[in-house]
């Protein structure tokens, strides 16, 4: 794929610049090589969901939801595409229909999508983090990023129960609740894709 091979050497030439300037040693040349192209992978995929953000008129919600989404899934892990590039089109794809459809579908039943919200959390601290090929965390990890995600679900079900008992109405909240909702999917999804039922 032209796209990756491009991303390949420009990683390249930033290492090799890298070097140049005596900031890295030709040892760790093939971790930093590793790291600059996962860097501007996820640089890609911000701006892809922040340019649908921008077409769907949408701003403040997907930063809404990219946080809230990101927090989640840097400690639950879930299903992975195979190669980034689908990853990304699956990623475009799912978020213009989460703008499109489901927030349009979920503003009118705010109750629906509170008690959604509030199974999928249960459900993202029963089954999480997930364990795949690509990310096998140790026992100890696997009690420290439960451990953080408690915090952050906890955080999450406050700001909830303030939205309910304020009555905000907004797809600010819709948006905030439908990023647990996918990574729950995500989640349920890797379990059963990668069959990690410790």
């Amino acid at each position: 794929m032209k796209g990756i091979e491009c991303l390949d050497k420009l990683a390249l030439k930033t290492v090799n610049r890298l070097k140049d300037f005596g900031l890295i040693g030709k040892d760790d040349e093939a971790i930093y090589l590793y790291q600059v192209e996962v860097l501007f992978l996820k640089i890609i995929g911000i701006l892809l969901i922040a340019i649908v953000g921008v077409l769907t008129e949408k701003c403040i919600e997907t930063i809404v939801f990219y946080i809230t989404f990101s927090s989640l899934r840097a400690y639950t892990n879930g299903y992975h595409s195979k190669n980034y590039m689908i990853c990304l089109a699956e990623s475009a794809m799912t978020y213009i229909l989460i703008c499109q459809v489901i927030s349009v579908i979920f503003i009118k039943n705010l109750l629906l999508l509170h008690s959604l919200t509030f199974i999928a959390m249960i459900v993202i601290y029963a089954f999480s983090p997930v364990n795949s090929d690509d990310i096998m965390l140790s026992k100890k990890e696997i009690v420290k990023h439960r451990e953080i995600l408690k915090y952050i679900l906890i955080i999450y079900l406050l700001i909830m129960m303030m939205f309910i008992n304020f009555k905000v109405t907004s797809e600010i909240v819709v948006f905030f609740e439908i990023a647990i909702l996918f990574d729950m999917v995500l989640v349920v999804i890797g379990k059963i894709i990668y069959k990690d039922w410790r």
